[in-house]
């Protein structure tokens, strides 16, 4: 059950998932390797965007290479789907569920830092991650690092904006609608009825100096573009 940090979209969640499927499929005692990125369709399922679980079926022990062993095969796996910025985990599926109701995280054993600063609690997490890797017997020790994520702030020049003709909730109605899209319709599937949104491709929204190519209704519906209004674009790393 790899996770990845809360800055990950699902489309990266996606990626990085098909990767590493990929990766553990190439070992010859692996039969086949299912994965599931986010959250299943149930209330009772709080997984987060960035977790995966993915679900690995051997072969038939008879018919594995001379001298694998279970162990040998969870060594490979380990190294196969090892990439920066994702904490894994192993265990039997049942297992990982009655491990998370009894204690929240997946694992066998816990530590748990308490306080009030966010930065502080981030360093004192990877310093005891390093310590405690050193540990004989000790195998995937994590830090979670849930503290940071990116936000996009914007704060519009109304002087610049009523030179347009525009409005302080025109623009940032446009804005959203580009950035994170707008609901077009929905879709029935059943009883369901799945949103269907609109919004500019990643190519278009990716960076914050994007905003400016972003066209914008005006006045008598007019659309302009504001290329010049990149004083009011800021990017942080909100806690």
């Amino acid at each position: 059950m790899p996770s990845l940090l809360t800055q990950a979209s699902l489309n990266e969640t996606v990626d990085v998932m098909i990767r590493q499927n990929r990766a553990m499929e190439e070992i010859p005692e692996v039969a086949s390797v299912v994965g599931k990125a986010g959250r299943a369709d149930s209330p009772l399922d709080p997984a987060p965007v960035g977790m995966i679980e993915t679900v690995i079926t051997l072969k038939p022990e008879d018919t594995w290479r001379e001298g694998v062993t279970s162990d040998s095969i969870l060594t490979l796996l380990r190294r196969s789907v090892r990439m920066p910025g994702i904490a894994p985990s192993w265990l039997q599926h049942i297992e990982t569920r009655i491990v998370m109701l009894q204690s929240g995280i997946v694992t066998s054993i816990g530590l748990e830092i308490r306080g009030d600063d966010a930065d502080q609690l981030e360093r004192v997490a990877i310093a005891a991650e390093e310590l405690l890797s050193e540990i004989p017997g000790a195998v995937n020790v994590q830090a979670l690092r849930t503290t940071r994520r990116p936000y996009l702030e914007v704060s519009v020049d109304r002087i610049a904006a009523g030179d347009h003709g525009l409005t302080v909730n025109g623009v940032l109605s446009a804005l959203r609608g580009a950035l994170s899209g707008t609901v077009a319709t929905s879709v029935l599937n059943g009883r369901e009825r799945i949103p269907v949104r609109v919004r500019y491709t990643r190519e278009n929204r990716d960076e914050p100096g994007d905003i400016g190519d972003i066209y914008i209704p005006g006045h008598m519906g007019s659309l302009c573009s504001c290329p010049r209004w990149h004083r009011w674009k800021r990017w942080t790393d909100r806690r």
